[in-house]
């Protein structure tokens, strides 16, 4: 909201050991304002930012140096300039990641990535909608006995959920583009799976929603297109 970038991912130069969480602020013109990196003595991992309410910010990875074992999801809430309010970690004995995280239309938290530690098996795709503070609120597998994950998630007008991403479980074989509509009580209120060719892999990684509540979508395929 102040015209400036902030960027996330993994560092090695500098923090706790292994990979850190990198969070850097510029300006408009790429110049860096300061840089923060957050994480312990193993590997962890931002994949998403966003910016929250109160003008702070809001991360999303996993995490290997905290937690219940394995990688866990791994979120931290920041100030504006960076410091680190509180951090969450949520999963179980497998594996869980989020690629995703976003504010929510009532200042909530929404997050998405995948699960192997609950679901139908092998990895599911994982919803989990947080409080400001990073309290569960419910949370949400789908999925089948392959791998299924949710790569991007928004807040639609109608203060429900729509996930994107792919799905091994349903469809022709391979990977097959997944959308799923989610409603407030972690219900489905519908799905599409999308497959063209046999054990061609398709995948969403993003969804934009405009205000007629039509959707663009964007990802990759091997299924259509030039090879």
């Amino acid at each position: 909201s102040d015209s400036n970038i902030v960027l996330v991912g993994m560092t090695m130069n500098t923090g706790n050991g292994g990979y850190d969480v990198l969070l850097i602020k510029t300006d408009s013109l790429g110049n860096e304002l300061w840089t923060k990196t957050f994480g312990g003595f193993d590997w962890d991992f931002g994949y998403s930012v966003a910016e929250t309410s109160d003008k702070g910010y809001i991360i999303g990875g996993e995490t290997y140096s905290f937690g219940a074992g394995n990688n866990d999801i791994y979120v931290i809430k920041t100030t504006k300039d960076g410091d680190s309010l509180w951090t969450r970690t949520y999963g179980g004995i497998q594996g869980e990641s989020c690629y995703r995280i976003r504010e929510t239309n009532f200042g909530n938290l929404i997050l998405c990535g995948y699960t192997e530690s609950y679901g139908a098996g092998k990895k599911d795709s994982y919803v989990i909608h947080a409080s400001p503070i990073g309290d569960t609120i419910w949370t949400k597998t789908v999925g089948g006995i392959e791998d299924d994950e949710a790569y991007d998630i928004i807040n639609t007008i109608d203060s429900e959920y729509v996930y994107v991403g792919y799905s091994r479980s349903y469809g022709n074989g391979g990977k097959d583009y997944s959308i799923y509509k989610i409603q407030n009580d972690a219900s489905v209120e519908w799905n599409v799976d999308y497959s063209w060719v046999e054990e061609g892999d398709d995948e969403l990684n993003s969804i934009k929603e405009f205000s007629d509540g039509s959707f663009a979508l964007a990802g990759t395929t091997n299924s259509l297109g030039m090879g």
